[in-house]
């Protein structure tokens, strides 16, 4: 359980990616907000750009993908850390993710205790 309740910006397209992904961070103790548009998630975030701690993003999403929105959230909030996550490898990796300047790049399915020790370091590397 984290010491202070961090908050975390969730976007995915397909609805049960987004589900299990938002259930996995709550149950460790996250505040969570998910979306699966992420023009929605911006409007959120550019209304309060100072209330995310992370921001967690898909890939491949029909409206903007997350390479994208992360270019778009760090005009908001520029030393928010951003997660990239994605079932498909064949364009992106992490080398590749890390050197766009994502914090982190993880695969789908998420595999709970990894990613909750990737989540964990990421905030604590952001303080």
């Amino acid at each position: 359980m984290p010491s202070t309740i961090s908050r975390i910006l969730v976007v995915d397209d397909d609805p049960s990616a987004l589900k299990v992904t938002t259930k996995i961070l709550q149950r460790l103790g996250y505040h969570v907000i998910g979306h699966s548009e992420p023009l929605r998630a911006l409007e959120i975030l550019e209304a309060f750009p100072s209330q995310f701690d992370l921001l967690i993003t898909d890939y491949r999403m029909p409206v903007m993908n997350g390479d994208r929105l992360f270019e778009l959230a760090r005009e908001i909030s520029p030393q928010l850390p951003v997660i990239l996550c994605s079932g498909y490898t064949s364009d992106l990796d992490r080398a590749s993710a890390e050197k766009l300047g994502f914090y982190k790049f993880v695969r789908k399915p998420l595999l709970k205790d990894e990613f909750a020790v990737l989540v964990k370091s990421v905030l604590q590397e952001a303080k």
